[in-house]
């Protein structure tokens, strides 16, 4: 039987990955923008990711589309 703090170590770990695979995703989508030159679009269709999202994350980290 889990104690309350595996529980929570559990949920933290969790917590702590899907932030680092956000991290990585934002990481991607900045360099494929500034050093391969592809567009939003192309972005998206690479990462499967909405072109709306690779637009916010461009603009959250200062490049404008």
């Amino acid at each position: 039987m889990k104690t309350i703090v595996d529980v929570i170590e559990e949920r933290g770990l969790q917590k702590g990955l899907e932030q680092g695979l956000q991290q990585g995703i934002k990481e991607s989508i900045i360099k494929l923008y500034t050093k391969k030159s592809f567009s939003p679009k192309e972005i998206a269709g690479i990462l499967d990711l909405s072109v709306e999202y690779v637009k916010e994350v461009l603009k959250e980290k200062g490049y404008s589309e």
